[in-house]
């Protein structure tokens, strides 16, 4: 969240597009501060919903476009995957691993 957070509030206020944020459970969400033209949605793992099939649902710009993608080593290696075969260039995105799980 920490990563996230600091992108939005200190993006440009002429971004446009949107932010998927996957939580734990609804109690996890927060207020952030992001610019007017970026959407804010909230993914909730207690829901079933995972940051994976946030990111299939998507629907990306053919141009001026760039993926931020952080997530657990299981989840990162196969959004890298993902991305290539949806046509991004690897200039285009960054799906990171934040943490691996024991």
């Amino acid at each position: 969240m920490p990563v996230i957070a600091r992108m939005l509030a200190s993006a440009p206020q002429t971004m446009q597009g949107e932010a998927v944020i996957v939580v734990p459970d609804e109690g996890d969400i927060q207020c952030l501060a992001n610019p007017e033209g970026v959407t804010l949605r909230w993914a909730l793992r207690s829901n079933g919903e995972s940051p994976l099939e946030a990111l299939a649902a998507l629907e990306l710009p053919l141009r001026e476009r760039h993926v931020f993608f952080a997530a657990e080593k299981t989840e990162a290696q196969p959004a890298r995957a993902a991305l290539i075969e949806r046509g991004l260039a690897k200039h285009e995105f960054l799906a990171a691993t934040y943490w691996m799980r024991d």
